[in-house]
């Protein structure tokens, strides 16, 4: 048996509603499109950068990095 193996059990089911699917399909659609297109371009940024750094064409700046992301934007 795996390690990262779990046992579930369900404790109340409730019915299918059609119409609340259809009502939410669209924006559901929407939204696994975006989460995946960010996966890939946060993807395709971190290879870019690393094929960049490798090359020397450019130098990521630790302390720079850490300012800004303790920044709150609003």
């Amino acid at each position: 048996m795996s390690e990262n193996a779990a046992v579930l059990q369900v404790k109340s089911r409730s019915p299918f509603d059609e119409a609340a699917f259809q009502k939410g399909k669209a924006e559901l659609k929407a939204k696994m499109l975006q989460s995946s297109q960010e996966a890939y371009f946060q993807d395709y940024i971190r290879r870019i950068s690393e094929d960049l750094q490798k090359a020397g064409k450019i130098r990521i700046n630790p302390q720079a990095l850490d300012e800004v992301g303790r920044r709150t934007y609003y």
